[in-house]
């Protein structure tokens, strides 16, 4: 019985060993600490492959809004399961995205999300970021 409990303890206690966490912050800090942010729905969603035969989506956005950097309709994004570096995106999806200055999204703890157009946390969000673009 006991032995039964420590391989629970321990599957349990490994499953962090998976997964991300990240600190909480504000949109300002997203916004600032982005190379680009993009703002838009997802038109296009492909699955490519880098000289190592690694996968990851390529993003094209409709590109409603550059809120900050150099204009750009396509991101990139790991294809890793814990999210860390990467997320999975949505087509037809509204979006702001935080990205690198390679167009790389900055993993699901730099802030890019889904704007859902119901969800008052969500357009707050969404508000907060376009108030500190310079792109107005």
């Amino acid at each position: 019985m006991y032995r039964f409990l420590f391989l629970i303890g321990l599957a349990l206690a490994s499953l962090d060993v998976f997964a991300c966490s990240c600190i909480e912050r504000s949109a300002e800090e997203y916004f600032k600490d982005a190379h680009k942010v993009l703002h838009g729905k997802i038109m296009k969603l492909e699955i490519v492959f880098d000289d190592k035969k690694r996968s990851y989506q390529k993003v094209t956005f409709d590109n409603n809004s550059m809120l900050k950097g150099s204009f750009s309709k396509t991101i990139y994004s790991a294809l890793d399961g814990d999210a860390c570096h990467g997320m999975s995106f949505l087509l037809g999806k509204e979006y702001v995205a935080f990205t690198d200055e390679s167009n790389w999204i900055t993993g699901f703890c730099g802030g890019t999300q889904v704007i859902w157009p119901n969800m008052e946390f969500s357009q707050d969000f969404l508000n907060t970021i376009k108030k500190q673009s310079p792109n107005k």
